[in-house]
């Protein structure tokens, strides 16, 4: 049976502590080795729950490091008053390359207050 020091010292005691702090115990090893490697720790999980995102599922934390969502990014679209967006909708809007300074151009264009599908879709269609 596995357990954390046979897991190469990627899971130590100090990176499971500050998961279980976080709300997600008893993960077992294969996904607590799939947290670390994807950058999901405990600073991270902390992070993100001061921005209002805390999924029970720490698979969309994943997904979200992986796409680049961070407390920066949903700090920056919350400032272009782009605020309670789903993980699903920032990881889509980080793919597209949707940044807080091409939201202001786009509104300096006179495109108003574009819903994020509508910024998506500008930025898709090359609007620089």
């Amino acid at each position: 049976m596995w357990n954390l020091e046979h897991a190469g010292g990627i899971c130590e005691k100090e990176f499971t502590a500050s998961l279980d702090s976080a709300g997600y115990k008893n993960l077992g090893v294969e996904n607590l080795v799939r947290l670390r490697d994807h950058g999901v720790d405990g600073d991270y999980i902390a992070d993100m729950k001061e921005m209002g995102y805390a999924p029970s599922n720490p698979e969309e934390l994943i997904e979200s490091r992986d796409h680049g969502v961070d407390p920066s990014y949903i700090r920056s679209l919350k400032e272009a008053r782009y605020e309670r967006l789903s993980l699903q909708e920032l990881r889509r809007a980080r793919d597209h390359g949707v940044t807080r300074g091409f939201i202001q151009r786009v509104k300096a264009r006179g495109y108003g207050n574009p819903s994020l599908d509508e910024v998506i879709r500008l930025r898709d269609r090359g609007l620089e």
